[in-house]
């Protein structure tokens, strides 16, 4: 048995009672962040602008090749799928 479980016929929102007027507006605070941290996650910044920095001009060219002859195997068939 699921402690959790609701019959179909039971409305579900029934449960979420929730109210926007009784809702109290918090003001969002700016995180607190040491010093060290607030260094880490500079150099963490730089360090991703670098990773994603893109080189500029073409790609270059892909080569596509056929495996080689008897190195796989082909893969079993299923009966009943296909």
């Amino acid at each position: 048995d699921y402690p959790l479980h609701l019959s179909n016929e039971e409305p579900v929102l029934g449960y979420l009672k929730f109210s926007a007027k009784e809702a109290e507006e918090v003001p969002a605070e700016e995180p607190q962040v040491a010093d060290e941290d607030a260094d880490y996650q500079k150099d963490v910044e730089e360090s991703m602008k670098d990773a994603y920095a893109l080189p500029k001009g073409p790609l270059p060219p892909v080569v596509i090749r056929e495996p080689e002859s008897g190195k796989y195997q082909p893969l079993p068939e299923v009966p009943g799928k296909g």
